[in-house]
């Protein structure tokens, strides 16, 4: 319906369901918010059939008027926040569709949020360039290995750029590594 890019958005779900999974004694969620990141890394990107300019924006606002068979109006919001919070902009009190949400969804919507980040920026040129090998959390680094034919530069970059808030949500600092070869 919002002729959004399956390519992309599959790729994005894998990626962070592989992070989800790597992290799962870190971040404490379960099966059912596994599923939510699920759906959000789905629709993440719908905004752009409105406007590629503030996208996220508008993929909270297509996800907070749909109906989504399956979820309470708390789990949808909690999607529809994470698409919004997928790219950029810090999770704050400033925000009312934030400030909406409970202290606990608050918090899950940070730790989602953040793995959605990472797993768009390993896609960053919507090419599928970067394929996530490996996933090692060693101490207080997560080192994410990908391997690449074409040249991933733009998607090493954006790793970095987005890894700040997964730091600071998780405690963990994200390290992008192409495997060489």
């Amino acid at each position: 319906k919002y002729s959004y890019d399956p390519e992309h958005a599959r790729h994005v779900e894998e990626s962070a369901l592989q992070i989800f999974d790597r992290l799962t004694k870190v971040h404490g969620l379960g099966p059912r918010e596994r599923f939510i990141l699920k759906v959000a890394a789905i629709l993440h990107d719908i905004g752009k059939f409105v406007s590629l300019r503030k996208h996220y924006f508008y993929s909270y606002r297509l996800i907070v008027s749909s109906d989504i068979l399956g979820f309470s109006e708390e789990e949808k919001d909690l999607i529809a926040n994470i698409a919004y919070y997928h790219s950029k902009g810090t999770p704050s009190g400033a925000d009312a569709n934030f400030t909406n949400l409970s202290s606990s969804e608050r918090i899950t919507l940070a730790k989602l949020a953040a793995i959605i980040r990472l797993a768009d920026a390993i896609d960053r040129s919507h090419l599928q360039k970067a394929t996530l090998t490996g996933i090692t959390l060693s101490g207080e680094e997560l080192v994410i290995t990908i391997s690449a034919e074409r040249d991933p530069s733009l998607e090493e970059w954006t790793f970095h750029d987005k890894a700040e808030f997964f730091e600071s949500v998780f405690g963990i600092r994200p390290i992008l590594k192409r495997q060489a070869g």
